[in-house]
């Protein structure tokens, strides 16, 4: 690709689908700017879960809609599907539906 090309990105929203328990053998609820890793194509990436106005957690098995903000900005696209780490488990998978910076 051409110098200047790709704009980095480090903001964007997404939709999530939590694993259920039985689905990952752990049980973890999302809150607001809670810390995950974020595995976007082959590297692992820091950063915060935004949750949309109003609501308070995301539990086991629901499908939501949040906003995320990675540590660092990186090159990503629209409709780029990710996997959401914790303590060594995937506790939830997602896709990329709008980059905001």
């Amino acid at each position: 690709c051409e110098p200047g090309s790709i704009k980095p990105h480090s903001i964007f929203k997404a939709t999530i689908y939590a694993l259920k328990k039985e689905e990952c053998n752990h049980n973890v609820s999302f809150y607001n700017n809670s810390h995950f890793i974020f595995s976007l194509r082959n590297m692992d990436y820091y950063g915060d879960i935004l949750l949309e106005e109003g609501v308070r957690r995301i539990e086991s098995g629901d499908n939501a809609e949040i906003k995320v903000n990675l540590t660092y900005p990186i090159a990503l696209n629209v409709g780029l599907t990710f996997s959401i780490r914790e303590n060594g488990h995937i506790v939830g998978i997602g896709k990329i539906t709008e980059l905001i910076d």
